[in-house]
């Protein structure tokens, strides 16, 4: 029989509370100011978004998670069919995907947004309920790769210029 001891109840609050918000620094920012009462009613806006690629084609055609920050997270097969462009989703805190840059190349890419660039993107250019695309695209810029996110609806585009990505090799296809 193999017994473990089991993690100390307050270290497993805080790595659950770590994974959940990202850093040591929201976990402090939560203990030091509690909870933040009336965050539910912001987190659980929907807005007519999808997602579009440019110049990344998806291995399978598949988003393989998004988790969002009211705590939903799902897949979502692209590109998008009739069917789900027509769904409105909440804001997302992080995609993950596999970048097929070549045959044999696969490049698993994790996007993690910045909170409040992001929700400012989303509150500005939603706000009159237009449907959005969330761009992720990749550029040749003097012969190097360049990443870039951007939210836009059909008159205004946002650079989401504080998302952070990993990068990460997807191994080949099977």
């Amino acid at each position: 029989m193999i017994t473990r001891n089991p993690m100390p109840r307050k270290e497993y609050i805080y790595e659950s509370l770590l994974d959940s918000l990202g850093t040591p620094e929201a976990v402090a920012a939560l203990q030091k100011k509690g909870p933040p009462i009336g965050l539910w009613s912001k987190y659980r806006t929907r807005y007519a978004w999808q997602p579009e690629f440019t110049n990344i084609p998806l291995r399978d055609g598949v988003i393989y998670s998004i988790r969002y920050f009211n705590g939903e997270f799902g897949d979502i097969k692209y590109p998008i069919d009739s069917n789900e462009a027509t769904q409105t989703r909440v804001v997302p805190k992080d995609i993950n995907f596999v970048w097929a840059k070549s045959e044999h190349d696969g490049r698993v890419i994790k996007l993690h947004f910045d909170e409040t660039e992001i929700w400012s993107a989303f509150e500005k250019l939603g706000s009159q309920h237009q449907p959005l695309k969330l761009e992720i695209r990749a550029d040749m810029v003097n012969g190097k790769q360049v990443f870039s996110v951007w939210l836009h609806n059909d008159k205004e585009k946002i650079e989401l210029k504080h998302t952070k990505m990993e990068e990460f090799g997807a191994g080949p296809k099977v």
